[in-house]
């Protein structure tokens, strides 16, 4: 017979990289809060040559 716990998985932990927020819950609060996240990007970012 077939023991379904054997060999079970749980998945424990989240990354994410979110603008303007160190963690999930301060990304949250930037949405709840209506915060614009939308920024110009630094032309020293991009290598043009």
């Amino acid at each position: 017979m077939h023991d379904p716990k054997r060999g079970s998985v749980a998945i424990v932990g989240l990354g994410a990289v979110l603008p303007d927020a160190p963690s999930v819950g301060a990304f949250w609060k930037n949405l709840q809060d209506g915060r614009y996240s939308i920024t110009e990007t630094p032309k020293e970012r991009w290598d043009a040559d």
